[in-house]
């Protein structure tokens, strides 16, 4: 079973409508019905709030939901890549202002 099917269930297990949960999580309630069906997948963050609000594990929304587990890899891929370059950026930073105070002493 996917994490859209997950989420509608437990949406309305929980007797939710997608315009309540929307308002919790501050999305539109268009955003919720492109998750739970399929369109677009829930970021890290908005599936944890989902398992509070839906009382239910993370385990139980993505396990097993091949797609979902490669969006979040994916996901934090990114959040490690841009980490990594802004390390690089503040390094050639300093490294411009130590060629620069060198020229200037010598």
């Amino acid at each position: 079973m996917n994490i859209g099917k997950r989420l509608k269930d437990a949406r309305i297990e929980s007797g939710y409508t997608q315009e309540q949960v929307a308002e919790q999580l501050d999305v539109s309630r268009q955003t919720i019905s492109s998750w739970e069906n399929g369109r677009t997948f829930p970021d890290i963050v908005s599936v944890v709030s989902l398992s509070n609000i839906y009382d239910v594990s993370l385990d139980a929304l993505i396990k097993g939901d091949e797609k979902m587990l490669e969006h979040l890899e994916e996901s934090t891929n990114i959040v490690k890549s841009n980490k990594k370059l802004l390390f690089a950026i503040i390094a050639n930073i300093l490294t411009a202002i130590a060629m620069i105070g060198l020229s200037v002493i010598v």
